[in-house]
This record gives structure tokens, C-alpha cells and sequence, in this order.
């Protein structure tokens, strides 16, 4: 049984994801912190090519604004222990404003991966979501995945059975997944409402 203290000053007891399971703290990115958000995804990119329609090649040459843009674009949340990054998650709004925000760019270190760290993402993601007012939070995922398929399967995701290749001139091809946030009683969106999307975790903005 592990505790976890949220920014607000509530905190859930909730229990170990396995036996080695560990709490992080996830933090939201502001775009002055431009170069946290570069540099785990930098190491991202360089450890997991095969997951990412981008490369290492391509934004290790971004500068200072295209890296404020990318925070800009999105939610991003980044785990932590102690003071070191240890995985990377964003909830991306599409060009269709009446699309729910889909996962991107989920990563976690190898050392700390089936460690819960994914979870905890996927709970302050939620989170966030669900204070903008959102009822799902979508994703899409590589055919032939079938590791991230089947623990997004596990953590509440299922398939919607729609599939688009990621890229126009690609051969492969993605399936979008959805998980509905839960909500509390018929008073409205509450900013915690996605609390047990996956368990919980602790959220702090990011540290200066």
C-alpha cells in the first residue's frame, strides 16, 4: 500500500501497481521550462525510435521556439524521482476542436517501466482532461505494438476500431483506443474527476 499526496493537499491510499511498483512525482510543464520537456524527449527518441513518427535527427536541430511551441501544443507532464526525469507524456487537442485530446508521446526510462510510472502519467493526463471539461481521453497505437496495446488495454483503453496510417506515405498502419474518464454524482465535471483513471499520483507544477 502505497500513499500519494496530491498539490491541493489530498492525498489516496492506493495499492502497489507490482511488487517493485514506485511513486513518482508528476509534474506539468510551463514553456520557460522548454529545456526539461527537450531533453527527456531528446532521450526518448534516442532509446525508443521505433515508437515515435519523429526522430532524434530531426528535433535535436529545433530551437528555443520551436520547443516553447511543442509546450505550448499540449499537456505535458513529466515523472520524476528524486530530481531525475524519468518519463514524458502529453494530451494533445487535434485540429477538430470537438475531438477529445489524444495521448502522445508517452515514454518512460527502461529502468523504471512496468514500475507504475505509465499509470501515474495516464492519471494526471486524465486529470487535466477532465478539468477541461473533456468525457475521454483517445490514443493511438502501431499496429504490431502489442506491448503497448495490451497494457493500454489493461489500463481502461479500449479499442474504438478505427485505424489511419500515421503518415501519409506510410505502410503502417495505428488503431485509436479510448478510455472514458469517470465523473462524480450529476453536479457537473469535477477537476479531480479522472482520480481513478489508473490509480492516482502525485501532481505539482514544475519546479523553477
Amino acid at each position: 500500500m502505497w500513499t500519494i499526496q496530491a498539490s491541493a493537499g489530498r492525498s489516496w491510499a492506493v495499492p502497489s501497481v507490482t511488487s517493485c511498483a514506485i511513486v513518482a512525482m508528476v509534474r506539468a510543464i510551463r514553456p520557460d521550462q522548454w529545456r526539461l520537456l527537450r531533453d527527456i524527449r531528446l532521450r526518448a527518441l534516442q532509446d525508443s525510435p521505433d515508437a515515435f513518427l519523429s526522430s532524434h535527427v530531426i528535433e535535436v536541430g529545433w530551437d528555443e521556439g520551436q520547443w516553447r511551441a511543442t509546450v505550448c501544443a499540449a499537456h505535458w507532464f513529466v515523472a520524476f524521482v528524486g530530481n531525475q526525469a524519468i518519463g514524458v507524456a502529453a494530451a494533445l487537442r487535434g485540429p477538430d476542436t470537438s475531438t477529445e485530446p489524444h495521448v502522445t508521446s508517452m515514454w518512460v526510462d527502461p529502468e523504471y517501466r512496468r514500475r507504475g510510472v505509465a499509470r501515474q502519467l495516464l492519471t494526471a493526463l486524465g486529470r487535466q482532461v477532465a478539468k477541461d471539461g473533456w468525457n475521454g481521453l483517445l490514443l493511438w497505437v502501431l499496429d504490431g505494438n502489442d506491448v503497448a496495446r495490451e497494457a493500454y488495454s489493461r489500463m481502461g483503453f479500449a479499442f474504438t476500431g478505427e485505424h489511419q496510417p500515421p503518415l501519409a506515405d506510410s505502410s503502417r498502419m495505428e488503431e485509436r483506443m479510448r478510455r472514458e474518464l469517470p465523473h462524480r454524482g450529476s453536479a457537473g465535471r469535477s477537476a479531480h474527476a479522472s482520480e481513478n483513471l489508473i490509480g492516482a499520483a502525485t501532481v505539482q507544477p514544475a519546479a523553477t
